[in-house]
Parts: C-alpha cells; structure tokens; sequence
C-alpha cells in the first residue's frame, strides 16, 4: 500500500492525500509499515463418504447397515465436515525503496487455525452399528459388523480429521498510475502455500460366533494428504486516499507448482482369548489395502487467485486500524477424504490421487504501523 503523505497545513495526526509527484516542497512520507490481522476465515471442508451406518432392529444380517437399503441409517459421513470459521493470524511487513515510495516491496505470512473433524459411537447407543464398504469380489455393497445380535458386540467407532493451512508471499509494488486522491499499482512476486490433512477411521468388536467367541477386532484406516504450492503471481491494487481513511482494492493470480503427497496406511490386530490367547497384527484396514497402501506423489500446475479489499482508518500519524475481506483459491489441492473412493471401493490394482478446487476466505481486522 502507498503511504499517505501530509498536507503541511494540516493539523497533527491529520492525513491528506496521496504525494503528488514532483512537488515542491515535498512531504515526508513513511517508508516501512508493518501490521498484524486477526483472521477469521472458513475453509474447503472433507468430503466425507458415508463411514458409519446403522439399521432398524431386525434387520437381516446381510442387509444391517449396507448402503442401498432404504431401513439403513447413515450416522457419519455423506456430507462434507471440517470447514467451519476458524481464527488465525496475517503479518505484513513492507518498504519502499524510494522516498515517493514508487517502488515497494512486501512480505506476507498467514496460517489458520487447525480444523477439525471428531466423531465416535458405540454399540451401548446403536445396538447394529457398521461400517460400510463395497464387496470388490462381487462388487457390490456390504458392511463390517461392529455390532450386531448374537454375532459381533462391544462395537466402536471413531473418525477423526485434521487440516492445518498457512502460506505467504513476498511483492513487488510499482506505481503505475496516480490521479488525484486515487493510484494503481501493479504486483508481482513470489507465493507459496501448504495445505495439509489427515482423516482416520478406526474400530473394535467382539465376536460372539465361531471361530473363536470372544475374539477382538482392532482395525484402523489412516489417510493423509500432504499439499505445497511455490509460484509465481501478477496482479493489480487500485488505492483511494481520503483524509482520515483510505480503500485498499486488489487481485492477483499466482502460477505454479503444487507438490502433492498422499500417505495412506492401515492395521488390524486380531486377539483370541485365554487360555490360547494370541495377538496377530496384519499391515491393512477395511478400506486402506491393497492398491492404494504406502506414500504417492505428484505434481500439478495450478492456478491460485487471490482477491481482497481493505480499509483503512487513520488513528494517528503512526497508527491506521483496518478491516478487510481475503478470498484465496487452488485449483488442484488433494484432502484426506477425497483418497476414498466415493462408492467405498478398495483399488486393487492402480491408486491415483484425486484432487479439486480448495479455497479461503473470510474477514480480516487488525492495526498498523508506518514509519
């Protein structure tokens, strides 16, 4: 942003407008402002396919808790989760490197709060509780009893979701155009983002039947997306300068690279009872086997605009307050969730990451410093 500068018959702590190239005399002008923004911005959620089922009961075994079945009760999943407002914070740091203050150039880092995502049952509140997934030897629906009469019991469920977000940027501000109490700048710089998620599923039941009574089933399904974005970007601001306030308006968009990093991994420990008691630990989950086991990566051109409006109320000579609105977006950003397959389909043959658009926004307010 271009500093304002002062009119010499003007009161202290009173702000004129913008300098005037080539004045005489000309007004002193800060050169430095630094300001801090508390955020308030909501983000992309997961997407969750259906996790947790139940049925009436009653229910025939075959049909308790698989998805199709009009008597089959959805408990988690199916929606999208994760994306409520959350706080976080913004620093900018600028110079300019003239004393009309032409050039300037300004760093900025941001990160949000976490996000998450926590969901838990137990057979004591739903008496057939499941997980469902799709049977790829017949391909067709069917569901892992964690509970269930005379077959499973002392069923448990639980999700939980992480996303953690931050990026920065450092710009380069040219003034392009003054008239008046208005100015265009042009921006180019550097950007950089990461966007990070984790989602795990995991469950225990008792068998009631054969082979064993009384044998335990831990199962556990971990999915993690890993994304970081380096680029660069181009954009305009457009300025207004007012006496005790100014309007800050601006678009950039950013191209590059995004590095995307998708970790998933499961287990199951089966453990019989005494007096043979054993413990097996197998290196797979209900839906993270097969194909889509161990670390993939790639990489994505994407394009990542960002648009903002600012305003600006001069407290002081020194100190402005301000208020504002930031919408931020990516093109190709991988979640957690989106690594499971919509229908709940294991791959057995080929894992690819899917990905989609993931965006920002929200309000911003904090204080500022120029000198």
């Amino acid at each position: 942003m271009i500093p304002n500068g002062f009119d010499e018959g003007m009161m202290f702590g009173e702000f004129a407008g913008p300098p005037i190239m080539g004045c005489d005399p000309c007004p002193v002008i800060p050169t430095r402002w630094a300001s801090f923004e508390y955020l308030l911005w909501w983000r992309t959620g997961q997407s969750l396919p259906p996790l947790v089922t139940s049925s009436p009961d009653g229910t025939a075994q075959e049909e308790a808790g698989v998805l199709g079945f009009d008597t089959t009760q959805v408990l988690y999943g199916g929606s999208t989760d994760g994306g409520d407002v959350r706080p976080g914070g913004r620093i900018i740091l600028g110079v300019a490197l003239d004393p009309m203050a032409c050039h300037a150039i300004e760093g900025r880092f941001f990160i949000l709060g976490d996000s998450s995502i926590s969901y838990s049952n137990a057979s004591a509140d739903s008496p057939i509780l499941a997980r469902p997934f799709l049977d790829d030897s017949n391909d067709s629906q069917a569901s892992l009893l964690l509970a269930f009469p005379d077959f499973t019991t002392n069923g448990t469920v639980t999700v939980q979701g992480d996303s953690e977000v931050l990026g920065g940027s450092v710009l380069y501000r040219l003034l392009a155009n003054r008239a008046g109490a208005s100015s265009l700048q042009i921006l180019g710089g550097y950007e950089f983002a990461r966007i990070n998620e984790s989602l795990s599923i995991s469950n225990g039941t008792e068998s009631l039947t054969e082979p064993i009574p009384g044998t335990t089933f831990d199962v556990r399904d971990d999915f993690a997306a890993n994304n970081e974005f380096h680029g660069g970007s181009i954009g305009l601001a457009f300025l207004h300068d007012a006496p005790r306030w100014n309007l800050e308006l601006f678009g950039k968009v950013a191209f590059g690279n995004m590095n995307q990093v998708v970790n998933i991994s499961g287990q199951s420990v089966i453990t019989t009872p005494s007096p043979d008691s054993s413990t097996e630990t197998l290196p797979f989950g209900l839906l993270a086997q097969g194909a889509n086991l161990g670390q993939t990566s790639r990489n994505q051109f994407t394009v990542a605009p960002e648009f903002g409006i600012n305003l600006n109320w001069h407290l002081t000579q020194l100190w402005n307050l301000k208020a504002g609105y930031s919408f931020l977006y990516w093109n190709h950003v991988a979640q957690a969730a989106s690594q499971i397959d919509p229908e709940l389909r294991v791959p057995t043959q080929q894992f690819a990451i899917t990905d989609g658009g993931y965006s920002l926004h929200g309000i911003n307010f904090g204080a500022e410093l120029r000198f």
